[in-house]
Parts: C-alpha cells; structure tokens; sequence
C-alpha cells in the first residue's frame, strides 16, 4: 500500500463518521443560555420574596409582643405609654417602633372610655414601615 491509498482510504471513512459542528455547538449553548436566564431571575426573584417576608413576620411578631406587654398596663396609665419618634427594640436593634394611644370617638355613647393604641414597626436603617397593628382598649371593670 502506498501512502496515496491509505490517506484516500481515511476520507471515505471520514464522511460516514457523524459529528457535530462548531456552529451546532454554539447554538446549541446560546439555546441553553437563554432558557437558562429567566430561571436563574425567577430563582433570586424568590430568595428576595424569601428576605422580604421574613422581615415582615419578624416586624408583626415583634408589634404583637409590643401589645401583649400592653395588656398588663393599668388603662388610665396607657396615654404616658406613646412613645413619639422610632425607638429600637432592645433585643432586635435592627427594627425600631413607635407607638401611639388616643382616645377613641365615634360619636356614639358606646365607645366612651376606649383607647385605640397603634404600634408600628420600622426597619431601623431606612425607617421603612414594615407592619401596623392596631387594638382597641376599653375601661371595662
């Protein structure tokens, strides 16, 4: 055999082998990359929804233990309670609240002697409001 035949011999056995080319591969990759992005912006949508809400409960838990404390407050003492500006909680110093006591009036006899006491939560960097809960609180002996 000389060395004609045997290179002659290696192309005909080259076009019967199958294989992907280099554009096939590039698009194939630029296929994957552009289903790929709107699941990776869906995934860190989610990890932030996540952050959000558990900010949010954090802040609602820690306006509730605000109200419970107000529970044991005798009612005539609850108007020296209202705290003016954001305050930080001791135990979590990244939210701040504030807290407000107003006497209730709606014109009608029924709501004499109650105090609507409103307890909003801050996050304590941006003094964005992060939750409200609002109560009301009669004189009933």
């Amino acid at each position: 055999m000389n060395s004609r035949q045997k290179i002659g011999g290696n192309r005909c056995c080259r076009k019967k082998e199958r294989g992907f080319t280099l554009v096939e591969v590039l698009l194939a990759t630029l296929v994957i990359i552009v289903a790929t992005i709107p699941l990776m912006d869906a995934f860190f949508q989610g990890t932030k929804w996540v952050a959000e809400s558990r900010e949010m409960i954090t802040a609602l838990n820690l306006a509730q233990m605000e109200l419970e404390k107000l529970k044991n407050i005798e009612y005539d003492e609850l108007d020296d309670l209202e705290v003016a500006g954001p305050v930080p909680f001791e135990e979590y110093p990244e939210y701040k609240y504030q807290l407000f006591v107003e006497e209730y009036d709606s014109g009608d006899d029924e709501t004499e002697g109650v105090k609507r006491i409103k307890v909003t939560v801050y996050d304590a960097d941006t003094l964005k409001e992060l939750a409200t809960l609002v109560t009301d609180r009669g004189d009933w002996r």
